[in-house]
């Protein structure tokens, strides 16, 4: 309108020969389902010559394990980015650029981001804890038990006892006292316990051990803390270093996609979470922590503000420390990113 210019692009003016053959990026491409892993590379070439031939776009290789198994269905295939795998990455790439089609792949075997090579402390983690009942007045001196067991990763946040109440009632916050200092690296927590039934509840963030979704059969492996950037950045580079092996320079694979956020737990939790927390909401989240484990508040406005205040730092998180990070990673390597939605 009036003087202004308005920039156009490919799809702001339509020719007739541009509408009976649309550009590469105006085309239909398509999820390719390596199920299970298992491929032929001749079936490969057979198919990505039908692609080309009925004017797609290309493939995004999602390698995905199948959801009915059985002895007479689909063999199970090599590891994902195992050598076999990476020689079917690399025949497929070959083909692509033979015939002039898009090659992308999801960054995992079917879903969430993860795989065989993460590490249980870049694994997805939750808020959980345990809680034992004390009478005082007496002098405490007892190991406190963790929620979860011995093989689990975990990293300690607090400790904090609270009035007993069988129906988890806190009534108010300021009922709480803050243990943390009173527990040594191993667990034991010394106090004077004053007079009065208390519940004392061990809070730690603790790994999920949440493996991916349906992962082809040789290709199981930990989800990724999706709230880490190191762990999203660890496991982008893996991934990414091993398809330059069959791709040098990232010539023809230039996409790499994430299916949705999906995790199981209700808490979604980090190592620095709390320090996140405060820089973010501008509180200590410390004695609020027992109404993320199924503990209330009488006053429930305060109770679902808080609640609001959580899930709003995990979603700034997850956008800044998975997505954004995943994308900065690819972006170095002259890649880019797909997401689907998340959810949850």
């Amino acid at each position: 309108e009036g003087n202004d210019k308005v920039k156009l692009n490919s799809f702001d003016t339509i020719s007739p020969e541009a509408f009976v053959e649309p550009p590469l990026e105006a085309r239909p491409g398509a999820y390719w389902c390596w199920l299970n892993g298992h491929v032929d590379l001749e079936q490969i070439t057979r198919e990505m010559e039908e692609a080309k031939a009925l004017g797609m776009r290309g493939f995004e290789i999602w390698d995905i394990g199948a959801y009915r198994q059985g002895t007479k269905f689909i063999p199970a295939g090599p590891a994902f980015l195992g050598e076999e795998s990476l020689q079917s990455i690399k025949h497929a790439i070959r083909e692509a650029e033979r015939l002039g089609l898009e090659l992308n792949m999801i960054a995992a075997s079917s879903w969430n981001a993860g795989g065989a090579w993460v590490e249980k402390s870049d694994g997805s983690k939750m808020l959980a804890s345990s809680s034992i009942a004390v009478s005082g007045p007496k002098r405490l001196k007892t190991v406190l038990p963790l929620p979860c067991d011995a093989e689990t990763y975990y990293f300690d946040i607090s400790v904090l006892a609270v009035p007993q109440s069988e129906d988890k009632k806190l009534g108010q916050l300021d009922v709480g006292i803050d243990l943390t200092g009173y527990m040594d690296d191993k667990g034991e927590l010394s106090w004077d316990v004053p007079e009065g039934n208390w519940t004392i509840l061990r809070f730690v963030c603790r790994g999920t051990n949440q493996g991916l979704v349906v992962p082809s059969p040789n290709s199981d492996g930990l989800l990724i803390d999706h709230l880490s950037a190191g762990a999203t950045e660890r496991h982008m580079l893996h991934m990414i270093n091993k398809l330059g092996e069959v791709d040098p320079g990232h010539k023809i694979l230039k996409i790499m996609s994430h299916d949705s956020y999906e995790v199981d737990p209700a808490n979604d939790w980090t190592e620095d979470f709390v320090d996140e927390f405060i820089k973010r909401r501008g509180y200590d989240p410390g004695k609020y922590l027992p109404l993320l484990e199924g503990w209330t508040l009488d006053d429930l406005d305060v109770q679902t503000r808080f609640v609001a205040d959580y899930r709003k730092t995990v979603g700034e998180l997850i956008t800044e420390r998975h997505f954004r990070v995943s994308r900065e990673v690819l972006n170095r390597h002259g890649m880019e990113l797909c997401a689907e939605a998340g959810h949850g």
